[in-house]
């Protein structure tokens, strides 16, 4: 299991653990998209129980990491 500290590396199908009191969240990334980084952010999604990160691209954009809860 790889620890990732940059999110750009994150790839579709990735799993992502969040750890929050404890316990641990299992996500799988189902979609990945670039947005305008203005302050605010447009979230497409067509799941329930999901996580969302974000992480700045270069100086005007940003991207968008939409995971899905798997377990």
């Amino acid at each position: 299991q790889e620890k990732i500290k940059n999110l750009y590396k994150i790839k579709l199908k990735d799993e992502v653990i969040i750890t929050l009191n404890e316990k641990e969240f299992f996500y799988e990334i189902v979609d990945i998209y670039d947005i305008i980084k203005n302050g605010k952010a447009l979230i497409k999604n067509d799941y329930k129980n999901i996580v969302v990160l974000i992480t700045c691209k270069g100086y005007n954009k940003q991207t968008i990491f939409i995971g899905k809860l798997k377990r």
